[in-house]
């Protein structure tokens, strides 16, 4: 497995704050189960010169012949976070699936960090999580509670859709 970091420390605390992604590398590739995967953290310029996100996203390349080669994100059944969100040909014409951890209940940093340093979202967070308080302990109160995924995590539901994506490649192939 190959593991990079394309952001310095010292940039990360400035976009994102403190966090777990501070030192952990930015981008993962490897195989798993003969499918390529790839793992990136997604850093986006924004207009005030910050940036958004500090959050992964996990991609793998279906291979030409399988099931799901070509398929819209739709049509492929797979159980991983938040489900497939993307799929689409590079420039190689290579196909290839992925899922993002930019959901409603995923820590996004840059996100984190402005809601703890922007003053106007200071107060927003602060009467939010009054208004949350009446949902505690009640069966929809995980909805306000998120967590980061982090690299590992990423990794393990990249094998995990791979582990699948083999498994439907072979009753592919046995029909």
């Amino acid at each position: 497995m190959e593991k990079k970091h394309h952001f310095t420390s010292d940039e990360k605390l400035k976009w994102f704050g403190y966090g777990e992604w501070v030192e952990e590398p930015d981008e993962a590739l490897f195989v798993h189960e003969g499918i390529r995967c790839h793992v990136i953290r997604v850093v986006k310029p924004e207009m005030n010169g910050s940036k958004f996100g500090g959050h992964f996203c996990g991609y793998l390349e279906i291979p030409e012949g399988h099931p799901w080669h070509g398929q819209p994100s739709s049509q492929i059944s797979c159980d991983v976070h938040g489900g497939i969100t993307w799929t689409d040909f590079n420039e190689s014409k290579e196909f290839w699936i992925g899922f993002d951890c930019g959901h409603s209940n995923d820590l996004i940093p840059s996100m984190d960090y402005n809601r703890k340093t922007i003053p106007e979202l200071i107060q927003i967070q602060k009467e939010f999580e009054e208004r949350i308080k009446q949902f505690k302990n009640t069966p929809c109160s995980w909805l306000f509670e998120s967590s980061y995924k982090n690299l590992n995590y990423v990794i393990e539901e990249c094998k995990s859709v791979a582990v699948q994506a083999k498994a439907a490649r072979d009753l592919s192939l046995q029909q």
